[in-house]
């Protein structure tokens, strides 16, 4: 089932490749409302990382959602889109997750974000804070949160305050709540090189 949010645009930000960055659709999504489009903005905007950007939109908000289920909402002060809609970088991120079967929410903040289509996968940095319900609460630099499967993850430096979840070796999976430890997917093997047939056959 397509995940289809119908957002409002800016009349003055016509151009396709916008549309198709706050109005992706697919098994996951990111819709994002295009706040203030072609306007200046009312504060600083930080220049983007990588300058060949098509389209800057000031003040968007929008909802993450995977399968036609809401994983939260985020906004940002400024998003530039790359690729067709295909990759957007995000200044200012405010992100609220909610646990597919929980009422409550998590508010995220952070410095910056970026959002990958294809991969439905959301990486902040710098200053990353997560604050749950119960002052369960998560900073790294940076955390990444895959849609699909709706955990949150870092391979770097952390602390973790008030979650009954163990500190694991190596990757922290952990759902938006942060109050159980998800299991990371196994590597796939690596294939095998064709051996030479027996001798004799």
């Amino acid at each position: 089932m397509s995940d289809f949010m119908p957002p409002r645009f800016n009349p003055r930000c016509p151009s396709p490749a916008v549309r198709r960055a706050f109005c992706l659709s697919g098994t996951a999504s990111l819709v994002l409302i295009a706040a203030a489009c072609g306007d200046k903005p009312t504060a600083t905007v930080k220049e983007p990382t990588t300058p060949a950007y098509e389209q800057v939109v000031f003040g968007p908000e929008g909802v993450l959602t995977s399968n036609g289920i809401s994983r939260g909402t985020i906004k940002a002060d400024s998003a530039f889109t790359y690729g067709g809609g295909e990759r957007l970088e995000l200044h200012s991120v405010t992100a609220t997750l909610k646990d597919s079967a929980d009422a409550d929410s998590t508010i995220v903040t952070a410095k910056s974000g970026d959002y990958q289509v294809a991969g439905s996968k959301l990486v902040v940095h710098g200053a990353v804070r997560v604050l749950a319900p119960g002052g369960r609460r998560l900073e790294a630099d940076s955390l990444l949160f895959d849609l699909a499967t709706n955990a949150i993850s870092t391979t770097g430096t952390y602390t973790l305050v008030g979650s009954p979840v163990r500190r694991p070796e190596g990757v922290l999976v952990i759902d938006p709540l942060l109050r159980r430890a998800i299991k990371a997917p196994a590597a796939k093997p690596a294939a095998k090189p064709a051996g030479k047939a027996a001798a004799g056959r």
